[in-house]
């Protein structure tokens, strides 16, 4: 298993994982994949298939996560924390001191992974989501 920066040809696992996690979605990952303000990063296995990605918007020093996620099948493997930390590490490379994101309340499992990268519950959006509340974390490191 590695973690890598995504290509192109990722396009379509990513887009498999993203229509099983979040179906009614619009994945619009082969635009996010090409663009300077977009990173997107994989965890595949040894057959080069894609078991989760992150998606993260980047502007002016500071990134957004957009979509976190890994196949279900391949969840609680922890794959999700490998495929974090490293796309942690890559925008830190990019002196990006700053990370937010939204994850639906219910969503305990995410939560807990970031908690555990450092990120801090800072509010909450009302039906951020169509059926409930999002939490908004953000993550800083003040050293970079």
């Amino acid at each position: 298993m590695i973690s890598r920066l995504a290509k192109i040809s990722d396009v379509p696992g990513i887009t498999i994982i993203h229509k099983e996690l979040f179906p009614g979605e619009m994945a619009n990952s082969h635009n996010q994949v090409k663009s300077e303000y977009h990173r997107v990063y994989v965890t595949v296995d040894s057959h080069d298939t894609i078991l989760g990605y992150v998606i993260y918007q980047v502007i002016d020093g500071e990134a957004e996560i957009y979509f976190f996620g890994v196949k279900e099948e391949f969840q609680s493997q922890k794959i999700g924390q490998e495929l974090f930390n490293y796309s942690i590490e890559e925008l830190k490379k990019e002196k990006i001191n700053k990370i937010t994101l939204e994850v639906k309340e219910s969503n305990l499992a995410a939560r807990k992974i970031y908690e555990k990268f450092g990120f801090i519950n800072v509010g909450i959006r009302p039906r951020y989501y169509h059926d409930e509340d999002g939490i908004i974390y953000v993550w800083e490191d003040k050293t970079i």
